[in-house]
C-alpha cells in the first residue's frame, strides 16, 4: 500500500512511526488484517500498533492526529468486515484491561431505559439476580476489556448485571459504541460516565451523552474513542445470575462463529407488524419471507443455521460477503419495500 501513497504522505508515516518509537510504542507495517477479526476476512493495514493500556491508546491517537494518520480502533474484531484491499491507515488493537471498583453508586440514580425488541428471558429471573435495595458499586473499566472475562471477574467480586451479555464477542468499548443488547438489556442501561478522546482532548461524559438507542450510540456519528467506561453493577445473587450467562451462552454457542454477528438489525415494531411477521428477527425474514437462507456467493454463505448471519467458510473474501449484503438489501427492498439497516461496520472500500 504505501508504494500508492503520495511522497509526502510517505515522509509523514515514516516521521509518525519515528515518534511512536520515542514514545516506546511499535508499529508494525503491512500486517493483515483477517486475523484481528472474528470474520477472519481482510487485506493489509497499512500501519497497526496493539495498546495494552489506556495511556498507550491516548498518546497512539493523539499522534496520529497530529500527524494527520487516519485510523481505527478494532476490539475484538466482531461487528467488522474488513475490505480485501485492507485499511490504507493505522489500525490500533485495542487490548487494554484493567478495572476496579470506584465507589458507591449514588443514591436514587436513574437513567431512562431503551424499550427492547424482543421479551425478556422471565421478569422474575431479573427480580431473584437484582431485586430492589440491593447495592451498587460503579466499577471503571478500560475499553479494550473483553466481555467474557469481565462477566467472569465480576461475579467473582460478587457483582451482577453483566450476565445478559454471556457469549458475545465484544470489547467494553465496542459495547459501547455500539450499545451491545443481550436479552432484554442493553449495555447502555449499565453506563454511569465514560472518558472519551476525540482526537486531541479527551472528556468525561455521562450516560445521557451517549443518546444510547437500539445498536446505537452517538460515538457512531462523533467518531469519538472510549477510553474506559464506569458500569453500574448490582451486589446480586451471582449464582443466580452465572445460571442465566451460562443460558445465554449456550444459546450463543449454535450461532456461526466465523461471522460478524447478525449482519441486519432487526425489524422494528412498526415494521413488523406492517408486514404482519410473528418476530421482528430479521433472520426470519431472510429466511422465511425472502428464502435466501444458504444462498452462497464464493467462500461466503448466508448461514444455514441462522440466517441472520453470513458466514465464512475459510475462504470467502470481503466482496463475496459485500455481494451477499447487496442482494438481501436489493430484495427486502423489492419484495416489501424494506430498507434493511446494516449493523456490521465496513472498514475499507467497498
Amino acid at each position: 500500500m504505501l508504494a500508492n501513497q503520495d511522497k509526502s504522505s510517505i515522509q509523514k508515516s515514516e516521521e509518525f512511526v519515528s515518534e511512536l518509537s520515542r514514545n516506546h510504542i511499535t508499529a508494525q507495517k503491512e500486517v493483515p488484517l483477517a486475523k484481528f477479526t472474528t470474520f477472519g476476512i481482510g487485506g493489509n493495514a497499512r500501519l497497526l500498533v496493539i495498546v495494552e493500556d489506556t495511556e498507550k491508546l491516548e498518546a497512539v491517537i493523539k499522534l496520529a492526529t497530529a500527524f494527520q494518520v487516519p485510523f481505527r480502533i478494532i476490539g475484538c474484531g466482531s461487528n467488522l468486515l474488513v475490505s480485501d484491499d485492507g485499511y490504507d491507515g493505522l489500525i490500533i488493537v485495542n487490548r487494554s484491561k484493567s478495572w476496579q471498583i470506584i465507589d458507591d453508586c449514588p443514591a436514587n440514580l436513574k437513567f431512562s431505559r431503551i424499550i427492547p425488541r424482543y421479551d425478556p428471558l422471565t421478569a422474575s429471573r431479573t427480580e431473584e439476580i437484582q431485586a430492589e435495595n440491593l447495592p451498587q458499586k460503579i466499577v471503571r473499566i478500560d475499553s479494550g476489556f473483553y466481555n467474557n472475562t469481565l462477566i467472569q471477574e465480576m461475579f467473582e467480586q460478587g457483582l451482577t448485571g453483566l450476565e445478559w451479555f454471556s457469549g458475545i464477542p465484544s470489547s467494553v468499548g465496542g459495547a459501547v459504541y455500539m450499545n451491545m443488547h443481550g436479552a432484554y438489556t442493553y449495555f447502555g442501561d449499565l453506563v454511569y460516565r465514560a472518558k472519551l478522546i476525540d482526537g486531541t482532548s479527551p472528556k468525561i461524559v455521562d450516560n445521557t451523552y451517549f443518546q444510547f438507542d437500539y445498536d446505537f450510540s452517538v460515538l457512531q456519528k462523533t467518531r469519538e474513542v472510549v477510553l474506559w467506561v464506569e458500569l453500574i453493577l448490582t451486589m446480586g445473587n451471582v449464582e443466580q445470575a452465572r445460571i442465566v450467562a451460562q443460558e445465554w451462552k449456550s444459546r450463543k454457542s449454535f450461532q456461526p462463529r466465523r461471522s460478524a454477528g447478525c449482519i441486519f438489525k432487526n425489524l422494528s415494531p412498526e415494521a413488523q407488524k406492517q408486514f404482519n411477521l410473528p418476530t421482528s428477527s430479521v433472520g426470519y425474514l431472510i429466511d422465511k419471507v425472502l428464502n435466501l437462507k444458504g444462498l452462497r456467493i464464493g467462500g461466503a454463505v448466508i448461514s444455514p443455521k441462522h440466517a441472520a448471519f453470513i458466514e465464512n467458510d475459510g475462504n470467502a473474501s470481503a466482496k463475496d460477503v459485500y455481494e451477499l449484503i447487496k442482494i438481501i438489501k436489493t430484495k427486502a427492498k423489492e419484495t416489501l419495500g424494506l430498507e434493511l439497516e446494516t449493523e456490521v461496520e465496513l472498514l475499507g472500500k467497498f
